[in-house]
């Protein structure tokens, strides 16, 4: 998978885990096995790795952000 693709459903993965709650309780409650199968389904196809080297580059751009809009303000 391309690099820009994975960070792209990391992102999508990240966002709907924390505003969709019924999403995250299935995850929650569901063995792994369930949950590896939901998130094949779902299309959530990383590996682990590929999973937190995308998480890291979201916050690094979520903290570029922040210090660009706060650069703009002053």
């Amino acid at each position: 998978m391309h690099s820009n693709t994975i960070l792209e459903k990391v992102k999508e993965f990240v966002v709907r885990l924390v505003k969709d709650s019924a999403f995250a309780t299935q995850l929650q409650t569901s063995s792994i096995d369930q949950v590896q199968n939901f998130l094949q389904d779902a299309g959530y196809t990383f590996t682990q790795e590929e999973f937190e080297t995308a998480t890291i580059q979201l916050l690094d751009l979520k903290s570029k952000m922040s210090f660009m809009n706060s650069r703009r303000k002053n």
